[in-house]
């Protein structure tokens, strides 16, 4: 491989990692927004509790159901726009796969289409699919949140203490949201590849392991 073809390749990976990056960056971001607003509601939730005592745990037990239902709609979201960034990034990516080896006037339109869903369709995050995302999601952000209110009850906090714990819960819950989109993008980048090489086994007939990058 020569310099100049090393260099090539160089920028036109370095190109492609900062848009998947930029594309689950903006996703999140959405999400996240949804996510804050829901431990706001909830903040105030506590705060407005009894302030201490049976009456306090029994007044959080009734808002409890409710207060796990607010993290649901932030998670389908979140899962909805995945699968949204998804389906429009799969044709590019099977076309950056196409450019990478130089094979650009092989790949038919209609072909390409179905190898971006194709693509889409093989994407998984901890072994599930995109559309299997929500609900998992919503529940660890609510199970986080839950134990940090029962921790401080436990440990005689006042509501404003045990609103503070619950706070801290909230960059744990939009890392976890940043983490599954990223996880996401960057599997279905790799499964757009996967889906043109194959395609053109015939045609690629061998591969250079090159860890420069790594």
């Amino acid at each position: 491989m020569t310099e100049e073809e090393l260099e090539r390749l160089t920028r036109l990976v370095i190109r492609n990692v900062l848009r998947l990056e930029n594309i689950a960056r903006d996703v999140a971001r959405g999400a996240s927004k949804d996510l804050q607003g829901v431990y706001r509601t909830i903040l105030q939730q506590l705060l407005d509790l009894p302030p201490g005592g049976i009456e306090r745990e029994m007044a959080y037990q009734a808002l409890e159901e409710m207060m796990r239902a607010q993290f649901e709609p932030p998670a389908v979201r979140l899962q909805s726009e995945i699968a949204r960034a998804l389906g429009d990034e799969a044709p590019e990516q099977v076309a950056w796969a196409s450019r990478y080896v130089q094979l650009q006037d092989i790949v038919q339109p209609s072909v390409m289409r179905q190898m971006a869903v194709n693509a889409v369709g093989d994407v998984r995050v901890l072994n599930k699919s995109v559309m299997e995302m929500a609900r998992p999601l919503s529940k660890s952000q609510w199970r986080r949140v839950d134990n940090a209110v029962r921790e401080g009850y436990l440990r005689g906090e006042t509501n404003a203490q045990v609103g503070k714990r619950v706070s801290a819960m909230y960059k744990r819950s939009v890392s976890e949201m940043r983490a599954l989109t990223r996880t996401a993008t960057m599997s279905l980048a790799q499964e757009a590849h996967n889906q043109f090489w194959d395609a053109n086994a015939d045609v690629i007939v061998a591969w250079r392991w090159d860890a420069s990058m790594d």
